[in-house]
């Protein structure tokens, strides 16, 4: 049974409140952004009409499912937003640090010694520097590196995590091939990583000489608990947990359609959980944005979607509740 009008707009207002909040304490919602939380709500609902799944609704369910779309695409708008800017924020610090001239350069690359998975601790410390004063000011990352051109591991910050790497060569990363296939700043997706054995996604940055030959990669693991930390503070769902039947649950999406975080604490330890089979994933990576009724394992689901792009990469936001 679907909830009232007036139930749904409240429940969605205060989810809406606590994005604000959240946002505005970070720094990562822009006042424009308000302008646009007023268009939203103008416009009732988006992409319904290419929806064909809804049509055999009767009318009353449609009026509500319309409300609960239009609701929904207010919530994800600012969700998509706030990820969107802490992606771009982290790949900015990368490329303006990527300029510094003690980053433009890999002066003790004949050190390399996979003893060490790079160079020893002790050597190139002007760019350990770089590399640890990101870290100390900038907590969306937890690790920052630099890769020869041929994916060989030069230098790891923390460097207790390049200890412990188990690899000396990642040029079969996929944000290895992104940034030289593309010449520029590279999203990859979610992976585990070697070093830490947790699930991590990197950006990555091409070092170019004035001669146009690539120097290395300068990449940066974003910090995903942090992320899923921020998401679960908001408390999505909880506000209607005695309606089991149209729990709200938000996952944040990598381009594989693999989870970079989840609303759901009790659902987000299962790192294989894939989306990649929905439609509505591949709209939103496909850099589209609605709403649509689809079975997720067996169940139906009324799925709002929203890309956030970051140069040639889309990660898709989804906002998932049952639907009767």
């Amino acid at each position: 049974m679907l909830l009232s009008k007036s139930r749904i707009t409240a429940i969605t207002l205060s989810i809406t409140l606590k994005i604000l909040l959240f946002g505005l304490m970070l720094g990562l919602i822009p006042v424009l952004l308000l302008n646009t939380l007023v268009d939203l709500h103008q416009r009732s609902y988006i992409a319904m009409a290419q929806n064909t799944s809804l049509s055999s609704i009767n009318l009353a369910s449609q009026n509500q499912t319309k409300q609960m779309v239009s609701n929904d695409t207010i919530t994800i708008k600012l969700l998509a937003d706030n990820l969107g800017n802490i992606l771009n924020k982290t790949a900015a610090i990368l490329e303006v640090t990527s300029l510094l001239p003690q980053v433009k350069n890999a002066s003790y690359a004949n050190s390399i010694n996979p003893t060490y998975h790079g160079i020893p601790q002790n050597l190139d410390s002007a760019k350990r520097a770089i590399a640890q004063q990101i870290l100390a000011k900038y907590h969306d990352f937890d690790i920052v590196f630099f890769l020869m051109p041929n994916g060989d591991m030069y230098l790891m910050e923390p460097y207790s995590q390049q200890a412990h790497l188990t690899k000396n060569n990642y040029a079969f990363r996929d944000y290895y091939k992104g940034a030289i296939v593309t010449n520029n700043t590279y999203l990859g997706g979610v992976i585990i990583s070697t070093a830490t054995g947790k699930k991590q996604a990197v950006i990555s940055v091409p070092i170019y000489s004035e001669t146009k030959k690539l120097v290395g990669i300068w990449g940066g693991d974003i910090s995903l608990k942090a992320i899923e930390n921020s998401l679960q503070a908001l408390n999505i769902g909880s506000s209607n947990s005695n309606a089991s039947n149209l729990q709200e649950r938000v996952v944040f999406v990598d381009q594989n359609g693999k989870k970079v975080a989840d609303s759901d604490k009790t659902l987000s330890s299962n790192q294989n959980e894939s989306f990649v089979t929905l439609q509505s994933f591949k709209n939103g990576e496909g850099g589209k944005t609605g709403s649509l009724v689809e079975d997720y394992h067996g169940k139906r689901m009324l799925i709002t979607y929203q890309p956030v792009k970051l140069n040639t990469t889309n990660w898709v936001v989804l906002l998932m509740r049952p639907f009767q």
